[in-house]
């Protein structure tokens, strides 16, 4: 499943990005202190599924970023950054070929 995230107070222009990029869910958080909406959506991650956000930024720190990334990594969830061009299925399908060769 994709499942899209928006940090409190974004813009409606997010929500049309989460859109386009298919998401089935989207998650909006509702409080300005902390992202426990995130933290959430992160823990409920099931193996395949693609978490996306519009900005690396929308996680926090470059810090909070990373370990997105690997949260997500654990759960065996991908995650895709829009404005980064960050998809880590597509760079891992592009990796693993590579790798084959």
């Amino acid at each position: 499943m994709i499942k899209g995230y928006l940090p409190y107070g974004a813009n409606s222009d997010f929500g049309q990005q989460l859109e386009a990029a298919g998401c089935h869910v989207v998650v909006a958080e509702e409080q300005m202190n902390g992202r426990p909406a995130l933290d959430k959506l992160v823990s409920d991650l099931q193996e395949g599924d693609v978490l996306v956000i519009c900005n690396a930024a929308h996680a926090g720190s470059q810090a909070d970023f990373v370990q997105l990334l690997i949260r997500a990594g654990q759960q065996h969830a991908h995650l895709v950054s829009i404005a980064e061009d960050i998809d880590t299925l597509r760079d891992t399908l592009l990796f693993g070929i590579g790798a084959a060769h």
